[in-house]
């Protein structure tokens, strides 16, 4: 039982520095509420989020990468 939670406190981790192409994945998610219609800026955040995903605004994000 010490030992258990010795190895909690210890708070191990994997680390790794190596990319392998195709392994590595981000997830995006968008919700639907009624607070993504509410505009901001002339636009509603929906449109926003969805211009940020486009092509355009996924090779801007890249640029900080």
């Amino acid at each position: 039982m010490i030992g258990l939670v010795l190895f909690v406190l210890w708070q191990p981790a994997l680390v790794t520095e190596r990319l392998v192409g195709g392994e590595n994945a981000v997830a995006i998610l968008l919700d639907s509420s009624a607070s993504m219609a509410l505009a901001e800026n002339g636009e509603t955040r929906m449109s926003q989020a969805q211009a940020l995903l486009s092509e355009e605004g996924l090779a801007e994000l890249a640029r900080y990468l």
